[in-house]
């Protein structure tokens, strides 16, 4: 079991690293507690993170001029993402999700699609005005995007 948690919680850092969000301005720069510039995550930042996710240990990671923060829940062990702009307010949020805890489209596509292939799906939800949910998952290089009813939309290049 404990393999399986290191094994799940690295694929995690690799997909999140590497997954094209809504919001995403650039290219995502893994930091510690700084960014590459030396200059250390806002304090309203960290109190947003601490007070949305208490006791969580997040990875940070500078996306553009926002702060994304990546960590495993301890209690479902599922992947998370939270990005947050200079004053702390939430951009996005990314969950990975139970299977079956997603619209049956999503699944319909994969077994249709890639009869054969594991896949994880995960939901991405933005506060921008409209605040609809968006479902994801990656294959081989590309992101598979589908709407708030698991309809698929597009595919995506993932960025190196």
């Amino acid at each position: 079991m404990k393999k399986l948690s290191i094994i799940v919680s690295l694929l995690f850092v690799i997909n999140t690293l590497s997954s094209q969000t809504a919001k995403s301005t650039g290219t995502v720069q893994p930091m510690v507690d700084k960014h590459a510039s030396g200059k250390k995550i806002p304090t309203t930042v960290m109190k947003r993170f601490q007070s949305d996710y208490p006791g969580e240990q997040p990875t940070w990671a500078l996306d553009g001029t926002n702060y994304r923060a990546t960590f495993v829940d301890g209690s479902k062990m599922f992947g998370h993402a939270v990005a947050y702009d200079k004053n702390g307010n939430v951009l996005y949020r990314e969950e990975r999700l139970a299977k079956d805890a997603y619209p049956s489209g999503v699944s319909n596509y994969h077994n249709e699609k890639y009869p054969n292939d594991i896949y994880e799906v995960w939901v991405s939800e933005s506060t921008d005005k409209a605040g609809k949910k968006r479902y994801y998952s990656n294959h081989n290089l590309e992101t598979l995007w589908f709407d708030e009813n698991g309809n698929y939309v597009t595919t995506a290049k993932l960025r190196n």
